[in-house]
């Protein structure tokens, strides 16, 4: 049996009783996109689309190898020419759950972040294994299932995630989008705390 939202389209390996998403108001991209709608949007600023991938004011101090590892993905970073992201960005990367504090991952994970960031939208590779999206509490599923058919192999819906948007929330919204299409196509994992 599967869960309730997605029992019509029979592709869910959710827990066999509904569970009901619980959104903590402490949770970072909560808190984001809802004062996001109390902004002035009258001057969108692409700067403020990287405060999404930053982790909250009160975490924790790194240790010394979390350090290194930031150091070194910002040498590298900056080898790239990549200066839009700081140490914020890097140490959400390297504490997510699809870099596990790997600094290879992490640094992949940034640069499809920038991509995402900057309006690039990675074309469908059909050698690229595509691995979708981690269910959140056997509730996503639907919408995981929804957002793969829409952009795993085909282009016809890629206008909703194009940058061309002038109010900062539905810019937010389609650079998430962007990051998780990027994610799909590049044969990464998509986990609960990206999106």
């Amino acid at each position: 049996m599967s869960c309730w939202t997605c029992q019509a389209i029979s592709i869910c390996f959710c827990t066999p009783r509904p569970v009901r998403l619980q959104v903590s108001k402490s949770s970072h991209l909560f808190t984001a996109f809802a004062n996001a709608s109390r902004q002035d949007t009258s001057k969108p600023n692409s700067v403020d689309l990287y405060r999404i991938f930053t982790l909250p004011d009160d975490r924790k101090k790194l240790d010394k190898e979390e350090s290194h590892n930031v150091k070194a993905i910002s040498k590298e970073l900056g080898r790239l020419g990549l200066t839009s992201l700081k140490e914020p960005h890097i140490e959400y990367a390297l504490r997510s759950l699809a870099a596990k504090g790997d600094k290879d991952k992490a640094l992949e994970l940034l640069l499809v972040l920038e991509d995402s960031l900057e309006g690039i939208v990675k074309d469908y590779d059909p050698s690229v294994e595509l691995l979708g999206a981690v269910n959140r509490q056997a509730v996503t599923c639907y919408l995981d299932a929804l957002l793969f058919a829409m952009f795993a192999r085909l282009d016809s819906f890629e206008a909703m995630v194009f940058d061309s948007f002038v109010e900062l929330p539905r810019k937010r919204l389609a650079a998430l989008l962007r990051l998780w299409v990027n994610m799909l196509r590049s044969g990464k994992l998509i986990t609960v705390d990206i999106v």
